[in-house]
């Protein structure tokens, strides 16, 4: 269970920034109340020699006592002469984005509440999914607009699962309907819940993908622009949107084999979102793609009316 490599490695980089920046301000500011507010100095000289006196006096086999004793005096005093000279009494306390974890990130040897929440807003951009999360979820997939509510109900029940549990397991959904039946809400709930459980989650067009993979191979050399496959391998989810709108022909095929296996191989999870139909799924592909598609999947059938065109008319 992790975050893609390029998600720690930005989100290390603030956290060390933050604590940078803290200890820089704090640097700052206790520079400017020695200058400008008489004692200040020699107090602050004595408390930053705290680990120092506490360590010759565990030496001297005194305890540490009375060193806690002096400094509470002197921090006391510290504040007092802060206050009187017009700046506020934790002038001298470094200032951290998070108080909790000090900018840390974790607390008590595990991630802290913010550490988790800047992990999964920089997954989450990371993923292609932009403005969808958060307005597509499980809660407000409305299954009133279902002529079938019990199947509806079903699906959006096996798509929770496998959010919760499914991605955990490496296990695979493919979710088949018509345009406008909830596809992209639910995969988009799907793709949330997965990174809110600190997994890594890639979102794009069949169309898209088969594109880079075409790009990566035929590209010639005096063409720089940077193409990444890997990602599509590496997620511990990959979510493939409009399977079958991929231009058809020998790579385009080679290409989703290519991934499909070797992704359930690995035991990472695949969703696979598609308008075409189970028939038109066998038509169009390789038999061994159709055979891990309804072999290795849980399918998962949407029907009825586009949703949108019905919410589409009642606002008229």
């Amino acid at each position: 269970m992790s975050y893609s490599p390029e998600v720690y490695a930005k989100i290390g980089e603030i956290y060390n920034r933050r604590r940078r920046d803290a200890i820089e301000g704090l640097d700052a500011r206790i520079e400017e109340a020695n200058e400008k507010i008489p004692g200040m100095r020699q107090i602050e000289r004595v408390l930053s020699a705290t680990g120092l006196r506490a360590m010759e006096a565990i030496r001297a086999g005194e305890g540490i006592d009375a060193v806690r004793e002096e400094n509470d005096r002197l921090v006391a005093r510290r504040e007092e002469l802060l206050i009187s000279h017009g700046y506020p009494a934790d002038w001298c306390d470094p200032r951290y984005v998070c108080p909790l974890c000090q900018d840390t990130g974790f607390v008590d040897g595990k991630y802290c509440a913010c550490m988790k929440d800047a992990l999964y807003r920089a997954q989450a951009e990371l993923s292609g999914l932009g403005k969808l999360l958060g307005a597509q979820t499980f809660d407000n997939f409305d299954l009133n607009y279902y002529e079938q509510r019990e199947e509806a109900a079903s699906v959006l029940s096996r798509c929770r699962d496998f959010a919760e549990n499914g991605c955990a397991r490496g296990e695979n959904l493919l979710l088949i309907g018509g345009t406008g039946l909830g596809k992209t809400h639910l995969s988009t709930a799907i793709a949330d819940c997965a990174m809110r459980n600190g997994r890594s989650v890639i979102y794009e067009s069949a169309p898209s993908v088969v594109e880079n993979f075409r790009r990566e191979q035929y590209r010639s050399f005096s063409d720089k622009t940077p193409v990444t496959t890997e990602k599509y391998f590496d997620a511990d989810l990959l979510i493939l949107d409009d399977l079958g709108c991929e231009l058809p022909g020998a790579f385009t095929v080679a290409t989703v084999y290519n991934l499909v296996n070797t992704r359930m191989l690995s035991g990472r999870s695949t969703l696979i979102n598609t308008n075409l139909s189970a028939s038109e799924i066998t038509e169009r592909y390789d038999r061994r793609i159709v055979s891990r598609l309804f072999g290795n999947y849980s399918v998962c059938l949407l029907t009825g009316e586009d949703v949108r065109m019905q919410k589409l008319r009642e606002k008229k």
